[in-house]
């Protein structure tokens, strides 16, 4: 499957999200402005908009999710 011509969401851009991020990039996979990332710290979108230049979303509603680099939460059950 390839992903030429495609665009990538990511809901939350963590330790995964950014790895995920960097490779796709450096390897050139999909060009920056094909990936978007939305995150609920801001510092965090400028930072990743700064050191890969993907899009940055504050909210999920404006991003074209086709994967997501979220990480499990801890049950404690």
């Amino acid at each position: 499957m390839s992903v030429k011509g495609k665009r990538l969401g990511f809901l939350g851009c963590g330790n995964m999200g950014e790895a995920l991020v960097k490779g796709l990039v450096e390897a050139h996979v999909l060009p920056a402005e094909a990936i978007i990332a939305s995150d609920t710290r801001t510092d965090r979108l400028t930072e990743l908009e700064r050191q890969y230049g993907i899009r940055v979303a504050k909210d999920n509603v404006t991003s074209p999710v086709n994967t997501a680099g979220l990480k499990k939460k801890r049950s404690h059950c």
